[in-house]
């Protein structure tokens, strides 16, 4: 047990798919007012490894001051493959990438992988990206000595040591999610047996960096949960930045293959004791500015009307992962858009995208054996501070809501997270505050029907 101390001063880094983000953070657990953020800096994320590692540098060394404690957080299934001499061997190989996916893994049974695993095989995990590499660039792979995720080759970078966080291991479709160990049989199926992969540190620091301890804190989205005080069972965070995630801690153990079916994965918490269910809509913040752009609309100059909308809009810009995973899907309109107006149309889209959020969730619900319900907590970057879009979402999902109100919630967590696995602070000691949003009569059962026929249409006219 931590006993109650000084206030602990630590620093966190957020790579994130569009930008890399760091804080330097005061935290104070007997306080009311539990995190103090002095400084924060951002830069958009470069496409080169060398590059990331310069950038997370510079920035960590302008919030990093008198920090006790490093927190690395990060995008999962994007990394680069390492010579020898830990040299990048190519560009940043991001989870977003349009790689096509192997004949090589064609052998493996899809369900019988996600129950080892709690990953559906798609192009964008690594055990994809290992495979498709030992086809297309051979020549990459034999000179490959190790890999290493975002947030492992800046801790490498930092601490000379290779190593990552469950989180993380746990989306590259090579690792055990029971057994938390690498799959020797799937690493060499991808053709990468050689290769190695970093130690799965989740307790405790990966090294130091000139005497401060440095931890890989884990996948992004996992992270901001940690922050958010998201971790009993029935508690759910909706992450809502580039991406748009919902994560549910779950009560019990759900059948594998039915999250399967449902587009959905399986993952662990940062705490690690607690299996979570993970459903995600890639192209949210992408739809959002798509349609924005498209539409020829001023956010800010537009007053929406009330709900529920005349028009339905799909928001799948690229395919819907989940539920339901339709790689075809494609954002499209349901009613008369050319008599619409520019308020109509902003509210149709935000409610287009509330649907999805609230048919993510019902699904994680049914799919969750136990009966514990907590609280729905949303963060994130811009999406999450969008007053329209958090105010239609509150409305379409018509159920208690908190909003974390802190920018940087992801940076922030990686500190709460370093300074947890250095025992500084007590696990779970510190928590970001959270804002109530007003809770709403449900007007929208009937149109999320509508929303999910439409969604399961093979044929949309």
């Amino acid at each position: 047990m931590v006993a109650p101390g000084p206030v602990v001063r630590v620093a966190g880094l957020d790579l994130g798919t569009s930008y890399v983000k760091t804080v330097g953070v005061d935290l104070d657990p007997a306080s009311d007012r539990p995190v103090r953020v002095r400084e924060l800096r951002r830069a958009p994320t470069p496409t080169g490894a060398a590059a990331l590692v310069a950038v997370a540098r510079r920035l960590l060394d302008e919030v990093a001051d008198g920090a006790a404690g490093i927190g690395i957080a990060s995008m999962a299934e994007t990394g680069v493959p390492l010579d020898a001499d830990d040299r990048p061997l190519t560009e940043l190989l991001t989870w977003d990438a349009r790689r096509p996916l192997s004949p090589t893994l064609a052998e493996l049974d899809p369900v019988g992988l996600f129950a080892r695993t709690g990953v559906r095989l798609s192009p964008k995990v690594p055990l994809a990206t290992w495979a498709w590499l030992a086809r297309e660039h051979p020549d990459v792979v034999r000179r490959t000595r190790r890999w290493a995720g975002a947030a492992d080759l800046v801790a490498l970078a930092l601490t000379g040591t290779l190593a990552t966080d469950h989180t993380l291991a746990g989306r590259t479709g090579a690792h055990l999610l029971d057994d938390s160990a690498w799959d020797a049989d799937l690493l060499a199926l991808a053709g990468v047996a050689h290769v190695g992969l970093p130690e799965v540190v989740s307790d405790r620091p990966v090294g130091r960096a000139a005497g401060i301890p440095v931890v890989v804190a884990g996948h992004d989205h996992q992270v901001g949960a940690h922050a958010s005080g998201v971790s009993a069972p029935g508690d759910t965070a909706n992450s809502l930045g580039t991406t748009e995630v919902v994560l549910r801690v779950l009560d019990g153990a759900p059948e594998r293959a039915a999250v399967h079916a449902a587009g959905m994965s399986l993952v662990r918490t940062v705490g690690g004791a607690r299996r979570a269910l993970l459903a995600g809509n890639g192209s949210a913040g992408a739809a959002y500015a798509a349609w924005v752009a498209d539409q020829g609309l001023d956010p800010d100059a537009v007053e929406l009307p009330n709900g529920p909308s005349d028009l339905l809009v799909l928001p799948h810009l690229r395919g819907r992962q989940c539920p339901d995973p339709d790689p075809g899907a494609r954002l499209r309109v349901v009613g008369d858009l050319g008599a619409a107006t520019d308020g109509d149309r902003l509210r149709a889209l935000l409610e287009g995208l509330a649907l999805q959020t609230r048919w993510m969730d019902a699904v994680g619900r049914s799919l969750d054996p136990g009966a514990a319900t907590g609280p729905f907590v949303v963060f994130g970057g811009p999406g999450a501070r969008n007053d329209d879009w958090t105010r239609v979402k509150a409305e379409v999902l018509a159920r208690p809501l908190r909003l974390v109100t802190q920018h940087e919630p992801v940076a922030i967590g990686a500190a709460i997270v370093a300074a947890e696995r250095a025992g500084l602070v007590e696990p779970g000691s510190v928590a970001l505050p959270t804002d109530s949003l007003p809770v709403h009569e449900d007007r929208y059962a009937a149109v999320l029907a509508d929303f999910v026929r439409e969604a399961r249409r093979k044929d949309p006219a």
